[in-house]
């Protein structure tokens, strides 16, 4: 299981060598792994300014697109939406060719879409050369979309993306469920 005590002293070690060596060859993978140790134990507002402290004095190296990820992962947990998104698309921009980063990145953007029900910008995700599984995705978010008002018996209010479901899958997987839902949220 996860060992918190060991998790601790690693902290402890790694912030010994930050604050006593400043000039030590280990000193930005140091900061990276106080970063991820306190992610690790779920203390995010721990970890932030590690993050923070790698991207802004070390530019150049290879753990800052890892650390951006975390930093705008951390901004979505914390449903500052406009600021993760702004770093993910920074992400997606200056590392699109990474596979692995621009592809986290992508879903970063995908999770932030769906929490606001942007299905326009997800459907826009799809130029991206990493977002295969978002493309996917996007029949079942516009699906969600719909159903979520119908289920809370918004009727009213559902009609809209209900029509919209229909117009952009007009064979969908979920063309007989959606039809009936409109048929019983007009009537």
């Amino acid at each position: 299981g996860f060992n918190s005590k060991g998790t601790d002293d690693k902290i402890k070690n790694l912030q010994d060598i930050v604050n006593n060596y400043p000039r030590s060859q280990y000193l930005m993978a140091s900061v990276y792994e106080i970063g991820i140790s306190f992610r690790s134990k779920e203390q995010d507002d721990k970890a932030l300014p590690y993050f923070q402290q790698l991207v802004k004095d070390y530019p150049t190296s290879t753990l800052v697109p890892d650390a951006s990820i975390n930093i705008a992962d951390i901004y979505f947990k914390r449903k500052e939406f406009a600021k993760a998104e702004d770093l993910y698309q920074k992400i997606v921009k200056d590392y699109g060719t990474d596979l692995s980063i621009c592809s986290n990145a992508v879903k970063g953007l995908s999770a932030i879409y769906k929490a606001q029900k942007q299905l326009e910008k997800l459907e826009g995700l799809s130029v991206y050369n990493c977002s295969d599984d978002i493309v996917d995705d996007l029949e079942d978010s516009y699906y969600n979309a719909a159903f979520d008002p119908y289920d809370d018996s918004s009727f009213v209010e559902a009609i809209p993306d209900l029509e919209k479901y229909l117009q952009k899958y007009p064979n969908g997987k979920y063309h007989v469920e959606i039809t009936a839902y409109l048929a019983n949220s007009i009537y």
